[in-house]
């Protein structure tokens, strides 16, 4: 009886720690957050990178780019960081690329990008400041946006390397 418990309370106990753990915000479920929507244009926003360069709208006016909101709390951003950084290492030379963090501080985030080998670029952003311009709730959260700064595909929480290649490929071909 008692190992029966013990397995019962083991098992809710590593349920509600894998939801913590994806800090894709349980409070913001009920919103659909979008704020930026498919053929709107990017708001204005500036995010420093962790090598000190600035990135704004302007920084990827003439290329498609891909914007990218996570943290490496969250489970689901865990598994789609690997598929933006193998899509950055194909085409980063055509598009540009940016990760920003919500409400993650540069220690973290620079842990996790050194522990998980990952080279793209990323801001580390200790509110939701910036997130909040884009959406209210759900991470990952990922824009690809054309060459005028127009956003043309949107993904919350998952996105396959073959969608999100086929969205940038056919922006990369119209430049």
């Amino acid at each position: 009886m008692i190992r029966k418990m013990l397995a019962a309370l083991s098992f809710l106990y590593f349920s509600v720690a894998a939801m913590a753990s994806c800090v894709c915000d349980m409070s913001e479920a009920g919103v659909t957050g979008d704020i930026v929507v498919i053929g709107q244009a990017l708001p204005e926003f500036s995010v420093a990178l962790s090598d000190g360069r600035v990135v704004t709208p302007e920084t990827f006016a003439g290329r498609p780019a891909v914007i990218v909101f996570f943290s490496t709390e969250c489970v689901d951003c865990r598994k789609e960081l690997p598929v933006i950084q193998r899509l950055y290492e194909e085409r980063g030379d055509a598009a540009g690329f940016v990760c920003i963090s919500r409400a993650e501080g540069e220690g973290s985030v620079e842990t996790y990008w050194h522990t998980h080998g990952l080279t793209l670029p990323y801001s580390a952003q200790t509110d939701r400041e910036v997130f909040h311009l884009f959406a209210r709730g759900t991470i990952p959260r990922v824009y690809v946006c054309d060459a005028e700064g127009t956003v043309r595909a949107a993904f919350a929480t998952k996105v396959t390397n073959k969608k999100l290649k086929t969205e940038l490929d056919n922006l990369i071909a119209k430049d």
